[in-house]
C-alpha cells in the first residue's frame, strides 16, 4: 500500500478521510467542469437538502464524462482506492452537483446500498470558506453528529474521499455567496 496516503486516510479525524489537492491535470479538471456545465441539472429539495443535481452520469453521451466514468470504474482506480483506503471496491457511481446561494445539505452518514467510500471532486474556482459550501465533518456520540470537527472548502480540483460508516456524518454548509459550487461525486461500492 502507498503508506503515506493510507496512513493519512486511516489516521484522519473525526473519521477516515483524505483531501488531495490538484488531483487532476488542470486541463482535465477544466474539461470536466465544462462538461458538467453542459448537463441538465434539476433542483432536488427535501428537509435534508436543497441543490441542483444531474441524473446518473454513467450513461452520459458527453465524451469527457463518459471517459471519466470509465476511469472511475477501471481496475487501476479500484486498486488505487484499495491502496489509499484499505477498502476493496467493485464499482463507482458518478453524478454532478451545483449549489447556488442558499443551497445546503444537512448532516447524514451516506450508509446505503453497499457504499464503502464517498468521493467528491470540487470543480469551483475562487471559493473561500467565507462563501460557504464547505464539506463539514462531524464528531459523533452514540452514532449521532455532535460537533463540526473539520471544514473542507470546495477548492478547485480537490478530491475528497471518506469511509462510509455509522460515524461518517457530514454536511455541506449553506452557500452564502452568488458563486456556484460545482462538483462531481458519488460512491465506490463493495
Amino acid at each position: 500500500m502507498r503508506l503515506s496516503l493510507f496512513h493519512e486516510f486511516t489516521h484522519s479525524h473525526p473519521f477516515p478521510h483524505i483531501v488531495l489537492n490538484n488531483f487532476l491535470v488542470t486541463k482535465r479538471a477544466n474539461s470536466l467542469l465544462t462538461a458538467l456545465k453542459s448537463q441538465v441539472l434539476s433542483r432536488k429539495s427535501s428537509d435534508l437538502f436543497d441543490f441542483l443535481q444531474t441524473s446518473d452520469l454513467s450513461a452520459s453521451k458527453n465524451p469527457v464524462l463518459k471517459q471519466f466514468f470509465k476511469k472511475l470504474n477501471s481496475p487501476e482506480m479500484f486498486f488505487w482506492i484499495k491502496q489509499t483506503t484499505g477498502q476493496s471496491v467493485r464499482k463507482a457511481s458518478l453524478a454532478g452537483f451545483c449549489y447556488e446561494s442558499g443551497d445546503y445539505l444537512l448532516p447524514h452518514d451516506d450508509r446505503l446500498e453497499g457504499r464503502k467510500i464517498a468521493w467528491i471532486l470540487n470543480l469551483s474556482k475562487g471559493f473561500t470558506s467565507k462563501d460557504g459550501g464547505c464539506l463539514e465533518l462531524f464528531a459523533t456520540k452514540n452514532k449521532k453528529p455532535t460537533l463540526i470537527m473539520k471544514k473542507i472548502p470546495p477548492t478547485y480540483n480537490t478530491l475528497t474521499l471518506f469511509k462510509v460508516s455509522p460515524t461518517s456524518f457530514h454536511q455541506v454548509s449553506e452557500l452564502r455567496s452568488n458563486k456556484k459550487r460545482y462538483s462531481l461525486g458519488g460512491w465506490f461500492y463493495a
